[in-house]
């Protein structure tokens, strides 16, 4: 899902004060108090960063990374079972 120019990605948070939000607070556009749009350049980055916030951070938009993080999710739990 790498995108070559520069994009936006509309999220959610159940943690507002989280680790994610002040690290990447560069690129991050508060919306309301649980929402926050992401401004990025490279898909992939964007991925990794959902996947390793865990339940900090919920991709909204664009659904094609959404989807990539959900099929990588479902890959990672089998091993787990």
């Amino acid at each position: 899902a790498d995108l070559d120019t520069s994009a936006s990605a509309l999220c959610r948070t159940s943690h507002p004060d989280s680790e994610f939000l002040q690290r990447y607070r560069d690129v991050i556009e508060m919306t309301n108090k649980d929402q926050f749009i992401v401004h990025f350049f490279n898909g992939e980055w964007l991925t990794r960063i959902a996947l390793s916030s865990g339940a900090e951070m919920e991709i909204i938009e664009p659904r094609e990374i959404r989807r990539e993080i959900s099929e990588r999710a479902r890959r990672a739990l089998t091993n787990y079972r």
